[in-house]
Formats: structure tokens, sequence, C-alpha cells
């Protein structure tokens, strides 16, 4: 196939189906945070581009927690009491 000046080289044009914001606005709040919960996850076992993207959307930490706002969602993640953490690491010991 040869291109003309002036001529697309997508004739077909784009592929039929879904967009990326169509299947994530499909996918269920649950879904969605299991996501985001990855994402930290990642984030926090070095992988930057997690840690990019929660730099992106992410809002500033506080104490009550994380909130990670996208085009599509917006869900914010709690941080566990100080107690849990401390039954937990008793529980290990």
């Amino acid at each position: 196939m040869t291109f003309k000046p002036g001529q697309s080289g997508n004739l077909a044009g784009r592929p039929k189906g879904k967009s990326l914001r169509q299947l994530l606005q499909a996918l269920s709040n649950k879904t969605k945070y299991e996501i985001v919960l990855a994402m930290v996850d990642k984030a926090k076992h070095g992988d930057v581009r997690a840690s990019e993207w929660i730099a992106k959307w992410g809002s500033e930490p506080t104490v009550a927690g994380l909130e990670i706002a996208t085009r599509e969602f917006s869900i914010r993640i709690g941080v566990p009491n100080q107690e849990d953490e401390t039954e937990d690491e008793q529980e290990g010991l």
C-alpha cells in the first residue's frame, strides 16, 4: 500500500469497541477499590509507575487516609487503627 500526501495512514479509522473510560465506568466500586489497593501495594514495593499514578491522582495523605480521585471515580482508603497494628505486631512475636 502506498501513501499519498495528505491521506491518513489509518483508513479504517479507530478500532470499534469500548474505551478505557467506558470500561472503568462499568466496574463496580469494590473492583475499583481493589485496583487502587493493588496500586498502593505495588508503590510500597518500589513500582515507580504505581508511585507516579498515586502522585498524580492521590490527595495529600492525612490521618484519615488517602483519597484517589480520577476523572472516572473517587475512592478513599482508610488508615488502619494503631491498635490493630499493635495487635498484629504482638501476634507476630
